[in-house]
């Protein structure tokens, strides 16, 4: 375990209130709407699957959850850990 601060990127920022959108979206129609997503408006595919993480945090013991990227390689499921193109991890991937 790290004492590392948690560093926000500024991509994380400005996309932080559509990520939030989603996942709530993903959450009150029961997986209806938000395992497939438009990334389109924030620079990504239009057909990119997304799953639901739900974590304790590590030090703060709050439950979290994270909408993740995921697909399939070689027959075997791959999440995406992505801080928005930083050089270090996603808070989440150190409590998984």
């Amino acid at each position: 375990m790290t004492d590392e601060p948690v560093i926000v990127t500024e991509m994380e920022a400005s996309r932080a209130n559509w990520v939030a959108d989603h996942i709530a979206e993903y959450i009150a129609s029961g997986g209806l709407r938000g395992h497939v997503v438009d990334f389109t408006p924030i620079g990504g595919h239009p057909f990119s699957t997304t799953l639901l993480l739900r974590a304790r945090g590590r030090k703060s013991g709050e439950l979290r959850i994270n909408a993740l990227t995921y697909g399939t390689v070689d027959g075997k499921v791959v999440i995406i850990a992505s801080k928005g193109g930083a050089d270090i991890h996603p808070a989440w991937y150190h409590n998984i």
